[in-house]
């Protein structure tokens, strides 16, 4: 909450009070201080904190981008708070819904209090969102990252949870949406996309240059010279498209718009072939120029590689 009352939610701001919590209480650290507040207290096992990749537990589902492209996951402290690296099996979960829906774990519903109110029927407790929604007190908090979204709505005076999980990220209110519909039967939908988010702005602005330079291309489709002005030009339109896919933005807008570049590059390459014999093999003059553009080529083909190329 600011000094306005605007509500930003923040994983700074809840890594900072993790850790604070953890040293205030004389633990090492917040994994430390979750087991032996939260978890052990409540019973619940399960839980793995994965301070790295090999840390992640083998059965843990792999996730990815909405275009189905798979991405590293999240591990390490640095953020542990937020519980981005956090990983917990499905009867754990349960296990720990249960008793909040009981009033068993530690610290009551002293947590889920409603304290500031960020809109209309709608407040921020300890890290709970409470809502009033069509005669229902939902409980929930959601979370996501590059390769997972989630979402848990609790209605205590129901007597009744649900929590959603995707192993695609950033999928906006979507996965909010479909657990209200699974718990009240809810008729609002939105459909899948990406919410935005830093990297998705990252995305597009990739995707924008990409584009950009599309669009050159096609509008210069009569530009090369040579043959080697043309191999140049196509390679790096080549690289423009595989890049535009991968970056994947298109959660964000529609997919189609993917047509675009496709249409674009498609066509700047299709004339280079047009007048490929027509062409004579290397340029007339400034050749260390377009020694120095193979040069550029080729770094743009190998970041590009390495860009595309699954980590994970």
């Amino acid at each position: 909450m600011s000094a306005e009352k605007t509500f930003l939610y923040s994983n700074v701001g809840a890594t900072l009070l993790g850790n604070a919590l953890a040293r205030a209480a004389g633990i090492d650290s917040w994994e430390a201080f979750a087991r032996q507040r939260l978890f052990e207290p409540a019973g619940v096992t399960g839980v793995t904190f994965a301070h790295t990749l090999s840390g992640i537990p083998a059965e843990a589902p792999s996730g990815g981008w909405t275009n189905g492209r798979r991405v590293m996951p999240f591990s390490g402290e640095d953020q542990a708070p937020t519980g981005s690296a956090t990983y917990i099996t499905p009867d754990a979960m349960a296990h720990y819904v249960q008793a909040i829906l009981d009033d068993t774990v530690p610290g009551g519903a002293t947590a889920q209090e409603p304290r500031w109110e960020v809109a209309e029927s709608s407040w921020i407790g300890y890290h709970w969102r409470v809502q009033d929604r069509n005669g229902h007190r939902m409980i929930n908090h959601s979370g996501g990252t590059s390769t997972a979204s989630t979402q848990l709505i609790v209605d205590k005076e129901a007597g009744k949870a649900v929590m959603v999980c995707s192993n695609t990220g950033f999928t906006g209110p979507s996965i909010p949406e479909l657990a209200e519909h699974l718990l009240y039967g809810s008729d609002k939908h939105t459909p899948y996309a990406a919410m935005a988010t830093m990297m998705g702005a990252i995305q597009v602005a990739i995707t924008a240059a990409c584009v950009l330079f599309l669009v050159f291309a096609a509008v210069r489709g009569d530009g090369p010279a040579s043959r080697l002005a043309a191999g140049i030009r196509s390679v790096e339109a080549l690289s423009c498209l595989v890049l535009a896919w991968t970056f994947d933005p298109w959660g964000m807008v529609p997919g189609w718009l993917f047509g675009i570049p496709l249409t674009l590059g498609g066509y700047a390459i299709a004339r280079t072939m047009v007048r490929w014999r027509d062409l004579p093999s290397l340029p007339g003059k400034h050749l260390w120029y377009f020694y120095a553009r193979i040069a550029v080529a080729l770094a743009v083909v190998a970041v590009s590689g390495w860009l595309v190329w699954p980590k994970y």
